[in-house]
């Protein structure tokens, strides 16, 4: 019988210090005078660790057992090293935290990157917790590990010192999921930066996101047709009705009366974190005017024209890559943007070429999920893309052009 008692277990004592950031303890900072002002000299630190996380912290500050939990002694126990303000844990605290735990099959996770992403959503879930408000959320991979910075604050208290966190989750090969964090909650933002700037991490060996989990069964598919265009999503995700497929191809000639368009789309399940995948195939023929442009010209200025469009003002481009082959230029990129509540991530990958009658071409297959969530939903998506060839110019040949009127 499959389980889900692990994931987000762990993190209950993630949340302790958040407790007075972001819960309903009074803040003695309101009544008390403030401290006088520090030596102008450099303060010195000290260094709290637990294996495979160390953090420096002010040395002025001491030792607390926040939860009645002693500190790790060795890499497979669980455990937490917190300090606080010597006037009081409401004037700053800061903790390095190690958890481990077996990850037993769950259901709907198939590989690590799935478990690591579901991780995620848990915290962000227990961050965005009443009387907490998340004000940032951010994850980055780094070499196989999920890392995760969050802010959050107590709601309506712009007074409250915000709690920030800052994990590291891998997956060992024992098929253990470990978690190492740093917190920190200071009224000053920069004194915190600087705090958590000083994490350190040493993960040490661990399973690449595409590893298999133990007892995962294998994850059924269907596939989605487009002409010459396919690729295999989930079972379970529904395809688009034919009232949505009408909107998505008139947007698009809309924005392009010369193009003509073809869609074929399907998204995930209620219940699921949302995503959309479409496969489309545009097409439109040359500018009117004369020219003495090749094929692969042509080719190479509307890939630069598509990059450009993704670097644009409120887009980040997160990568770009466009090789020629077989009379075509066949390019992948990534690119997000910022939503309210959370960043969206554009994956897509296709090919670009002109046919024999000079419609140039382009057939693409693009996934688009929440940024936490995109690589485990739409990397076996596009890696599962295939385009039958079909009969191009070759990149040597002079461009066609439409005659001037």
């Amino acid at each position: 019988m499959r389980s889900r008692r692990g994931i987000g277990a762990a993190w209950s004592r993630v949340a302790l210090l958040a407790v007075v950031a972001v819960g309903g303890c009074d803040d003695p900072r309101r009544d008390s005078p403030r401290a006088s002002a520090a030596p102008s000299s450099k303060p010195k630190t000290q260094t709290i660790e637990l294996p495979g996380v160390k953090m420096q912290v002010p040395a002025e500050f001491v030792k607390f057992d926040p939860d009645g939990q002693s500190p790790s002694k060795s890499p497979g126990e669980p455990g937490v090293v917190a300090v606080r303000s010597p006037r009081g844990l409401a004037f700053g605290g800061m903790q390095v935290q190690r958890h481990q735990f077996a990850l037993n099959p769950i259901d709907g996770l198939h590989t690590v990157r799935e478990a690591l992403d579901a991780q995620a959503t848990v915290m962000k879930k227990m961050f965005s917790e009443p009387p907490a408000k998340l004000e940032r959320f951010e994850v980055t991979e780094e070499s196989g590990a999920l890392k995760v910075c969050a802010v959050a604050r107590k709601a309506g208290d712009g007074s409250a010192s915000p709690f920030r966190n800052c994990t590291l989750s891998f997956v060992t090969a024992s098929y253990e999921l470990v978690a190492l964090a740093g917190v920190c909650i200071l009224e000053s933002e920069a004194e915190c930066d600087a705090v958590l700037g000083s994490l350190a991490f040493d993960p040490g060996e661990h399973l690449p996101f595409d590893a298999a989990l133990p007892g995962a069964a294998p994850k059924s598919t269907k596939a989605l047709d487009l002409g010459s265009a396919h690729v295999k999503v989930p079972s379970d995700w529904q395809a688009a009705t034919d009232e949505q497929t009408k909107r998505r191809t008139e947007a698009i000639v809309t924005a392009n009366p010369r193009m003509s368009a073809e869609v074929a789309e399907a998204h995930t399940p209620p219940g699921q974190p949302g995503a959309i995948v479409t496969v489309r195939r545009t097409s439109a023929a040359a500018p009117p005017g004369a020219s003495s442009a090749t094929v692969r010209q042509v080719l190479e200025a509307e890939i630069e024209g598509r990059r450009r469009g993704l670097a644009s003002p409120g887009i980040e481009l997160v990568s770009f890559d466009a090789t020629p082959k077989d009379d075509a230029v066949e390019f992948c990129d990534v690119s997000r943007k910022k939503e309210e509540g959370g960043t969206l991530e554009n994956r897509a990958c296709g090919v670009m070429f002109i046919t024999p009658d000079g419609r140039g071409t382009v057939i693409e297959v693009l996934c688009l999920a929440e940024a936490s969530a995109a690589a485990s939903i739409c990397k076996p998506i596009l890696d599962s893309r295939v385009f039958d060839a079909e009969k191009r110019l070759r990149l040597e040949d002079k461009a066609p052009v439409t005659p001037t009127k």
